[in-house]
């Protein structure tokens, strides 16, 4: 709950700075994002989203109905601002995943359905009342266009080359890779002599997989999906905890297909103080109610103080 807290206090900053761009006199990425970056702000965004709608649920469940009227709100307010204001793109893939994954949680495979549904349905009113996500997705598909250029260099024309040698370095050493450390010496000799975005030197491939095959090859990889597994497995039961968890560990492997958020640091931090805390609770509390969905008014008190029930 404490992350939830500060990510709201972030929010509500976000959204005074969004409106009044002067009141943000420190150095930022830009008005909306008045501390680290877009990518990680909007990370903690949807993580803190769909921890309060499934806290919402569970507050309405248990009689503590202004709490889940503020809970979804929030929730509502946080992928509004991602939506509407500033967010990553990254991030947009992670709310499409995390809304699916939402609706086959509360009702199975019907619930998987209704995600889909709803799914479409925000995608439709988002995309015809937000000129800002439309100007998002757009300029992605015109950056894909012209990343050969040799004087227009974006993000997603960066991506594109660093995950073209990235797969060509992979080829070279499949196995057990290149080597830790070997990232940036293997660009370096791939752009020697090139001009343009082929000349761009990085020790970071923004893709997590990428990075980890690169210099530890498929065996690596395998460790790591593995890693991914488990905590998926681990957190498919019923619950606030496992569900809270799920969450951290869907974010963090959409998030990866973009950027290395194991490796980045906020976001690497993020992943395993969440999991391993969550993951502790539910553990010891894996033959306990706590961890059953009918018993929310017994671990709902974690997160309501008794006088806000009813």
């Amino acid at each position: 709950m404490s992350f939830i807290a500060s990510c709201i206090v972030l929010l509500i900053l976000s959204i005074l700075t969004a409106l009044w761009p002067e009141l943000q006199w420190w150095q930022s990425w830009g008005p909306g994002v008045p501390v680290k970056n877009y990518v990680t702000q909007s990370a903690e965004f949807a993580i803190s989203a769909f921890c309060l709608l499934y806290l919402s649920i569970d507050a309405w469940k248990a009689g503590a109905f202004r709490f889940s009227i503020a809970a979804c709100l929030f929730a509502s307010t946080f992928i509004g601002f991602m939506l509407f204001i500033v967010t990553s793109r990254t991030e947009l893939i992670g709310i499409t995943t995390l809304i699916v994954a939402f609706g086959a949680r509360l009702y199975a495979w019907k619930g998987l359905i209704l995600g889909v549904v709803s799914l479409g349905i925000i995608a439709l009113i988002s995309w015809n009342t937000s000129s800002y996500l439309r100007r998002r997705i757009n300029k992605t598909e015109s950056d894909m266009q012209t990343y050969r250029s040799a004087t227009v260099f974006t993000s997603t024309g960066y991506r594109l080359e660093f995950w073209k040698k990235s797969v060509a370095f992979i080829t070279s050493a499949p196995l057990f890779g290149h080597g830790t450390g070997s990232i940036k010496p293997l660009f370096e000799h791939a752009a020697a002599g090139k001009t343009g975005i082929s000349a761009v030197v990085t020790s970071n491939p923004h893709n997590q997989i990428f990075a980890v095959a690169i210099q530890l090859g498929l065996v690596g990889t395998a460790i790591l999906g593995s890693m991914w597994l488990a905590h998926l497995l681990m957190f498919v039961s019923p619950g606030a905890f496992a569900w809270f968890g799920l969450v951290i560990v869907i974010q963090n492997i959409t998030g990866s297909l973009f950027n290395t958020h194991l490796f980045d640091f906020t976001e690497g931090w993020i992943y395993v103080c969440c999991v391993g805390a969550l993951g502790g609770t539910y553990l010891r509390n894996i033959d306990s109610p706590l961890t059953q969905e009918q018993s929310s008014l017994k671990y709902f008190e974690y997160f309501v103080p008794k006088k806000w029930i009813g």
